[in-house]
């Protein structure tokens, strides 16, 4: 499985932050309060850029359980990034 490094997002590029988007600790604090399985397809799908059916492939799972879990998650990081004042 795909592993992303939590210190690369701590220092990723702060290009959100100029966007308006959230900054990266409060993300990182989100994405580590998801359910496992969720931020296991948010972490293949947009941090290692696989394609729905690579996620699906890589964590054998079928494909609508795959956008399911990625619909619910971002439902989920919204939320929580909305709780800190946030309007994402």
């Amino acid at each position: 499985m795909l592993r992303v490094d939590p210190e690369d997002i701590r220092n990723a590029d702060s290009d959100s932050q100029d966007a308006g988007g959230p900054d990266i600790e409060s993300l990182t604090e989100a994405m580590a309060a998801l359910d496992a399985r969720q931020r296991a397809v948010l972490v293949l799908r947009y941090f290692n850029d696989l394609s729905y059916d690579e996620v699906a492939k890589a964590l054998g799972i079928p494909l609508g359980t795959v956008k399911s879990r990625i619909n619910h998650a971002l439902k989920a990081l919204r939320a929580k990034l909305a709780g800190e004042g946030g309007r994402y």
